[in-house]
């Protein structure tokens, strides 16, 4: 209770409330002493603040702490409502409130049940036994038949509630309430609430009880589960990337892994996976080495692999042996967040393709740099990117475009919005086509709007005059790019140029006279205001190249 202070004291050796020397003049008071220190306390019994004893200014005594007044004042009220009930007909019952189930918050169900009968002494912190003292003994015929503890802030210890059951002393924990702490305000003939009782810590009404024993029933058959699961153990052996390519140019990434099955440390089965499906299951009888069942699991994966690329034109590369240690838990550790043709992810870089498609010629091809490349890690460094993966990036920065470089497999596929990532502003779809995407740069130093429309696929020209009359409306200065089967007639008036991922897989913009550049490097340019890349430059780069392949569209 807030500022709840001391209200029962000691006279004459017996407690008493002081309220009951209220109708005494000050001189006529007896001598009060505080039921913690045992020092003489002034009662404070005016009309104006609630009645209350104090110590004498300076002194410094536990009853001062609200807390502990509380503790006192409930102690001593119970134990003087409960001696004057004694004698042959004394009942005490206690009331228990339904302490509810998992997921239920509060249950309004109580309990009434008789705890004590027939007592004739009732002591304050009596000894029980050889060292416990329980706030209140209750007794018959000098020996102990009940205890009752009175909790503010600390419940009863499992120590001691041990030592209670050990002696055989039923005991019951009341929650500390200021009703509890005036005098005549209780009476044993209204049931105690009790919070917890020796017999059983929470009562639970018939409903609640039921799903209680589901959760603890639950709980057990988990933790019997953990303890089962813990004398089993996976390790991983092996594992190994395969690319395998198809005819038409698609590309398919598998993941094998090679796995040992402990059971209390013991190695009782080997098995090949292909990222979650299990390829074969190898069982390890007792004396049987591990190393006994790779040529079978070689097998399966060897299997395994030729079915992908079973079909015409289709074939598989892995240019590694079976990694192991770190590099093979980078593999299955990075498996899920590899994707095919999204470069560069960890696997990407680790272990490059090594295998590009050539559209026009319908077949894949190997760059020489990628032929004597191969994907088994270096001990000490498992994590860095592949040589042959860094020199194909290096590679890209410094290729020239050639005469006619978009009739070749440069642009291997078409250039998305996404390619571009630094100095971008935002992204925003076209609302007359969401093939068309509107990359707004940073504002460069002299405040131009630059941005950049990535065509993703074919659209229609009422589509691209469209956006292109409202981004001059806004005063947006903007390049235009696609791939150059996406080209049409309408950009011919709009500064353009050709783009996609060249056969490397990298995303390029090619322009004439300037060369390849990178996206990043083209919206870099772009947003400083390089004026190499200005709308009107590119419009002037182009327009023979434009006027050429306009003279190829039919008419």
């Amino acid at each position: 209770m807030d500022q709840q202070s001391l209200v029962w004291v000691v006279v004459d050796g017996v407690p008493r409330h002081i309220s009951a020397f209220a109708h005494l003049p000050p001189r006529r008071r007896p001598s009060a002493r505080c039921p913690q220190c045992g020092r003489v306390l002034t009662l404070k019994l005016g009309r104006v603040r609630r009645h209350h004893a104090a110590h004498e200014p300076g002194e410094v005594c536990a009853s001062t702490h609200p807390e502990t007044a509380l503790h006192i004042n409930c102690k001593l009220a119970l134990a003087t409502a409960l001696r004057d009930a004694a004698g042959s007909r004394s009942t005490l019952t206690i009331l228990r409130r339904c302490a509810g189930a998992p997921a239920v918050k509060e249950c309004a169900r109580t309990l009434t049940a008789e705890w004590l009968r027939d007592w004739d002494e009732v002591m304050v912190e009596h000894r029980v036994g050889v060292t416990r003292r329980p706030d209140i003994v209750i007794k018959r015929r000098g020996v102990a038949i009940g205890a009752i503890e009175v909790l503010v802030s600390h419940a009863v210890s499992p120590e001691k509630a041990s030592a209670l059951a050990q002696l055989a002393v039923p005991w019951v924990e009341v929650l500390a309430a200021e009703h509890l702490a005036s005098a005549g305000e209780w009476a044993p003939r209204q049931p105690l609430h009790a919070a917890y009782a020796s017999d059983v810590h929470e009562w639970r009404c018939d409903a609640h009880q039921a799903m209680h024993a589901a959760a603890l029933d639950a709980a057990a058959a988990r933790q019997s589960a953990e303890r089962e699961g813990a004398r089993h153990a996976t390790v991983l052996l092996a594992a190994r990337v395969v690319d395998v390519y198809h005819a038409g140019g698609t590309r398919e990434r598998l993941i094998y892994r090679v796995t040992q099955l402990l059971t209390d440390g013991r190695a009782h089965t080997m098995r090949l996976q292909r990222g979650g499906v299990e390829i074969a299951t190898m069982p390890l009888p007792a004396a049987t080495d591990p190393r006994a069942a790779w040529p079978a699991l070689r097998a399966a994966y060897v299997a395994d692999v030729e079915r992908f690329a079973r079909g015409h034109g289709s074939f598989a590369d892995s240019p590694m042996r079976w990694a192991r240690g770190d590099a093979a838990e980078n593999i299955v550790d990075e498996a899920l967040a590899d994707r095919v043709g999204l470069d560069p992810t960890p696997l990407a870089t680790r272990y490059p393709r090594r295998w590009f498609y050539a559209r026009q010629q319908r077949r894949w091809f190997l760059p020489p740099e990628m032929r004597d490349a191969r994907w088994d890690r270096p001990r000490e460094d498992p994590f860095a990117a592949h040589p042959a993966w860094s020199k194909a990036q290096s590679s890209v920065r410094e290729r020239p475009a050639p005469e006619g470089s978009w009739s070749t497999p440069v642009f291997a596929s078409r250039p998305v919005a996404a390619m571009f990532r630094g100095n971008v502003r935002s992204i925003t779809p076209a609302s007359d086509d969401p093939a068309v995407l509107v990359v707004e740069l940073t504002r460069t130093p002299a405040q131009t709007r630059r941005a950049i429309v990535v065509v993703e696929r074919a659209t229609t020209p009422e589509a691209i005059a469209s956006l292109a009359s409202s981004l001059a409306a806004d005063g947006v200065d903007a390049v235009w790019i696609s791939h150059p089967l996406d080209w049409s007639d309408a950009l011919a008036a709009l500064p353009w140029a050709p783009a996609g991922r060249d056969w490397r897989g990298k995303v390029v913009i090619a322009v004439d006279e300037l060369g390849v550049f990178r996206a990043d490097q083209f919206a870099r340019a772009l947003a400083t205001d390089d004026r190499r890349l200005s709308a009107d430059a590119i419009r002037g780069h182009m327009a023979g190249r434009v006027q050429r392949m306009r003279g190829r569209v039919p008419g």
